[in-house]
C-alpha cells in the first residue's frame, strides 16, 4: 500500500477535536495511521481550539481563510474528506485535484446544495461509505470501509472480580442519542422489582433533562452520570460495567461506540436501525429504535441470563478483527494506491 514515495496528505475533518465523538476521532486515528507509515499530513478543520498548542504531531489549519486552502490543497498530493464539506471542499469544483470522500453520514440531496453536493460526490475520484446502510441511500457506487476503534486503548483485561455495574451510556447527550429511553427503561425494571445500576458518559443539551428525570423518578441512587471522559477513561469504565446500550432514537450510520464496549468485554443492546446493526454483530442484541419498553424487556433477559449471553463474546476477536486500526489503515492504503494509478479525469 502507497507503494510510492511518502505521500502528502490533506485531511479534512469539518469537526475535530476538542469535539469528541465519533467522526472526530476517526480523523485522529487516520492521520496518526499514515503519520505512522512516514507519509506529511496536514489536518484541516472548522473547529476552534483556543490554545495555540496543538497536542498532535502533524500541522493542523483550523477554520481557514481562502488563500491557506488554496495553498494546502495545491501542495498534497491527495486531499481526504472524513465526510463531506461543501465549506472546505468548494475549492476542489476549481482546481484539478485527486480527491477522496469518506461518507460518515446520512446526506441530504434536496435543492441547491444537495445539487452542489451531489456534484462533489460525483467528482471525487473515490468514495468510501462507512456501512452498507450508507451505501445504499449514496446517489453513487462507493467502496464500503468500516470505522476502526482504537485498539490500543479499548480492550478487555483478565477479570478477577465482577464488573461492578450493569448498565452504561456513552455517547453525546443529545435527545436522538437515546440517554432517556435507557432512563425510561430502568424505570419500568424498577416497577417490576429489578434495580440495575447505571452510568451514563457523556455531555450535551439532555443532560439537563436525564438530571431532572432521575430526580423526578428517584434514581440517583441507582444512576451515576459521569460527565466528559477522556477515551482512556471511558475504555476503564467499560471494563467495569456487563451491558453497553446504545439506545440511539435515530438510525445510526454505523457504531464505533459498539466495537469500543464489546472490546472491553460488554455485552451490547442497541436499536436496530441504519448501520449500528453492522457493528454489533453477533456480539448483543438488538431492539426497534425508540421503543424502550422492548429496550427494558431485552435488559431483563440479560441481565437473568447473563453467563448465558456472556458466550456470544467468546469468540469475539473474529468480529473485531476487520475493525482494526490496522487493518482499516491498510484498506486506506490500498486504496490510495488506486487512486494515484488512476488519471485525474476519471473515478474509481
Amino acid at each position: 500500500m502507497l507503494r510510492e514515495n511518502k505521500k502528502k496528505i490533506a485531511l479534512c475533518s469539518y469537526t475535530f477535536w476538542p469535539i469528541l465523538g465519533g467522526l472526530e476521532t476517526f480523523s485522529q486515528l487516520l492521520a496518526e495511521y499514515f503519520l505512522k507509515k512516514g507519509h506529511e499530513v496536514v489536518l484541516i478543520t472548522t473547529t476552534l481550539y483556543n490554545n495555540k498548542v496543538e497536542p498532535f504531531p502533524y500541522k493542523l489549519f483550523r477554520n481557514p481563510d481562502t488563500i491557506s486552502l488554496l495553498k494546502v490543497y495545491n501542495w498534497a498530493d491527495v486531499v481526504i474528506f472524513n465526510h463531506p464539506s461543501l465549506r472546505l471542499g468548494w475549492p476542489l469544483f476549481f482546481i484539478k485535484k485527486k480527491y477522496l470522500i469518506i461518507v460518515q453520514n446520512w446526506l441530504s440531496f434536496k435543492g441547491i446544495k444537495g445539487f452542489l453536493l451531489r456534484h462533489f460526490l460525483q467528482g471525487s475520484t473515490s468514495c468510501v461509505a462507512i456501512s452498507q446502510s450508507i451505501a445504499d441511500h449514496l446517489p453513487i457506487p462507493s467502496q464500503i470501509i468500516p470505522n476502526c476503534y482504537d485498539d490500543n486503548l479499548f480492550f478487555s483485561k483478565e477479570e478477577s472480580v465482577e464488573r461492578e455495574t450493569d448498565l452504561l451510556f456513552v455517547g453525546r447527550m443529545e435527545i436522538d442519542k437515546g440517554p432517556l429511553d435507557l432512563a425510561r427503561a430502568i424505570k419500568i425494571l424498577n416497577e417490576e422489582g429489578l434495580k440495575l445500576s447505571a452510568s451514563f458518559v457523556g455531555y450535551g443539551p439532555a443532560e439537563k433533562d436525564l438530571q431532572a428525570y432521575i430526580l423526578e423518578q428517584r434514581l440517583e441512587k441507582q444512576v451515576s452520570i459521569l460527565g466528559k471522559k477522556e477515551a482512556t477513561e471511558v475504555a476503564e469504565i467499560m471494563r467495569k460495567h456487563k451491558i453497553l446500550v446504545v439506545p440511539s432514537i435515530w438510525q445510526e450510520p454505523f457504531g464505533i461506540v459498539a466495537l469500543e464496549g464489546i472490546a472491553c468485554g460488554c455485552f451490547v443492546i442497541g436499536s436496530s436501525g441504519g448501520g449500528l446493526k453492522e457493528a454489533i454483530g453477533h456480539c448483543g442484541l438488538l431492539y426497534s429504535n425508540g421503543d424502550f419498553r422492548e429496550l427494558a424487556r431485552l435488559i431483563k433477559e440479560v441481565i437473568s441470563h447473563f453467563d448465558s449471553y456472556k458466550i456470544r463474546l467468546q469468540n469475539v476477536n473474529i468480529h473485531l478483527e476487520k475493525f482494526k486500526k490496522e487493518k482499516i489503515g491498510y484498506a486506506y492504503g490500498e486504496l490510495l494506491d488506486k487512486i494515484f494509478q488512476t488519471p485525474i479525469e476519471t473515478s474509481l
